[in-house]
């Protein structure tokens, strides 16, 4: 019975699509080679005696080149449900991200 009550309880199923309002990083065309040598350089400056693999750098200074290079502004964030358990969605996909306004 129990289960059953669960398993009706889809408020968020897979493939939901939700629009949200966040501040959020935004990166525009002029800022591409900044960032590009931005993350070569912290890659090749990762430290050579750290656990971390240089794939995994990758990732990190690319965040760090967002953060540097790309201000922050209120974003339209459209977002679909790819994962769902107990009627909450538990893994959200961004598919769009357009500053407000546009």
């Amino acid at each position: 019975m129990l289960c059953a009550f669960f398993l009706t309880g889809c408020d968020e199923p897979v493939g939901t699509i939700r629009t949200r309002t966040a501040d959020a990083q935004h990166c525009t065309p002029d800022t591409v080679q900044k960032r590009a040598d931005f993350i070569l350089e912290c890659v090749v400056g990762g430290n050579p005696k750290s656990d971390e693999e240089p794939e995994d750098w990758i990732g990190i200074c690319q965040t760090m080149a967002e953060e540097t290079f790309c201000p922050v502004v209120p974003m339209n964030i459209t977002e679909e449900c790819s994962a769902s358990m107990f009627g909450d969605c538990n893994w959200w996909i961004v598919r769009t991200r357009v500053p407000v306004g546009t």
